[in-house]
């Protein structure tokens, strides 16, 4: 019998240490494949074709969630490539969304969607039981179009295209909230099946302007509500700013207490001593703006990125001078970065893909430009088809590029084995790609780019939108990039 324990006891070790060695084997095998842009390209339809409504997608935890007025809430699976559930939003047009994957161990994400009649919703996805639950539906307001919106349950940040900014919390109190949004007083103890919503604070800016950002940060005493937007300098074109809110828990009978609101601006590098005679040299407004801190990444118009490392600490703010990033060789749709300062950026039109590892480190004086910390993901299949020879292969090639060059990347996405972009394309209707020449093409973001929570309108040649719907033959995709 002691012979038969040891034996098992010797082969159990034995499993251990051969899935050890797996886990280390796909370890380094995911972080070659990140560090040469080596993956495998797949594909996901996300709306049908012809009329394709406005979608906003976000990734969290392995599952991809989209939203549109016509299609609805949707929950994707990225590995399986297959729809989890889906389920209607009720009236509006989404104009935001956040995921909150505080619980997403758990497998459950929390959801806020932001809507153009100013009204918002909560829902939960349950991924195990394939279902949406709607949690709660806040009604229209005055203020305007929900431009952006951040969620870390149970705290909701929003900002309206009017540049109000609404702090809430889900949790239920004792206390008599007086709403702004709807001029209504609601006693928080009716017997519903969720309680509403606690306005902590609002705060209307004259000075933010768009692309912008929001974020909710948690800690076991402390809640830090951010916004990071651009500012205009006036003399030397634009600048980043940052806002914070600092909150304390208090008592379950009492809603945390706002005790500090901070804010800060980044030194512009164009900005000269008086006494120089170089004129300034002016920076160009950002296309998009991400914020994970402690980094806020910024797109321009002029195919670079610019980076920001934000300090904060007890008694500080602090943002650093912006870092420039090059790399990209047209114009840059969005861009996406993690607190860990990994970050994905993709070219509007075209395949271009870059995957960047930033670190604080950059910001030392001497360091920082930045013309190496970047891959191209797929460069070198490119490279493979273009070299093709032959006049059937040729015309084969410059038709998919011509193709490509018409699709527009609209979103980009990451989690550590993947990344996602939306990408949006004119139907193929069997003609070739020269008679799309001198199409009316354009591209109208009705709010600006604020982290992501846009809403795009599609225009082709005789056909028009209404409704965020395009009225054609242009579909939208998610293409996946699986580095596993």
């Amino acid at each position: 019998m002691g012979e038969v324990r040891k034996d098992r006891k010797k082969k159990g070790k034995d499993r251990e240490m051969e899935i050890g060695f797996d886990l280390v084997r796909e370890g380094y095998k995911l972080r070659h494949n990140w560090a040469k842009g080596a993956c495998e390209v797949k594909e996901i339809e996300i709306a049908e074709k012809g009329s394709v409504p406005s979608m906003l997608v976000r990734l969290a935890g392995g599952v991809v969630v989209t939203v549109g007025e016509v299609e609805g809430l949707k929950a994707w699976d990225l590995k399986g490539r297959e729809l989890i559930t889906t389920c209607e939003v009720g009236e509006g047009l989404p104009t935001c969304l956040a995921v909150d994957e505080q619980d997403g161990e758990k497998g459950k994400l929390g959801i806020v969607i932001g809507f153009e009649d100013g009204s918002w919703g909560t829902w939960e996805l349950d991924v195990g039981n394939r279902i949406f639950k709607r949690k709660y539906r806040h009604p229209p307001s005055s203020n305007g179009m929900l431009s952006a919106v951040a969620y870390a349950h149970p705290y909701i940040l929003s900002i309206t295209e009017g540049r109000l900014l609404s702090f809430y919390t889900l949790n239920p109190t004792e206390l008599i909230r007086e709403s702004e949004d709807d001029d209504t007083t609601i006693n928080i103890q009716e017997k519903e099946s969720q309680p509403r919503p606690y306005l902590l604070t609002s705060l209307k800016s004259h000075s933010s302007w768009p692309p912008l950002s929001l974020s909710i940060r948690l800690t076991p005493s402390t809640i830090i509500a951010s916004i990071a937007y651009t500012l205009p300098t006036y003399l030397s074109g634009y600048t980043i700013s940052i806002q914070e809110l600092h909150f304390i828990t208090s008592p379950p009978s009492s809603p945390p207490t706002l005790t500090t609101s901070r804010l800060t601006t980044s030194f512009p590098s164009g900005f000269r001593p008086l006494i120089t005679n170089s004129s300034p040299t002016p920076l160009s407004r950002p296309t998009t703006l991400s914020y994970a801190h402690p980094y806020i990444l910024a797109t321009h118009a002029d195919n670079t990125l610019s980076l920001y490392l934000c300090t904060s600490t007890q008694t500080s703010l602090t943002l650093s001078p912006p870092q420039k990033l090059f790399g990209h060789t047209s114009s840059i749709s969005f861009a996406s970065i993690t607190s860990r300062g990994k970050a994905v950026s993709v070219s509007e039109r075209g395949g271009e893909l870059r995957v960047w590892e930033l670190e604080p480190g950059m910001f030392k004086r001497g360091e920082g430009k930045g013309e190496e910390r970047s891959v191209r993901v797929g460069e070198g299949r490119e490279r493979v088809d273009v070299s093709r020879v032959g006049e059937i292969g040729e015309k084969r090639n410059d038709t998919r590029k011509k193709v490509k060059d018409l699709e527009k990347k609209l979103w980009v996405g990451f989690d550590e084995e993947m990344v996602i972009v939306l990408k949006s394309s004119v139907e193929d209707s069997g003609c070739e790609c020269e008679d799309d020449e001198g199409e009316d093409n354009t591209m109208t973001s009705l709010s600006g780019a604020h982290d992501g929570n846009r809403m795009i309108l599609e225009r082709t040649k005789g056909k028009g939108y209404r409704n965020g719907r395009v009225e054609g033959g242009t579909q939208q995709r998610l293409v996946i990039y699986d580095f596993t």
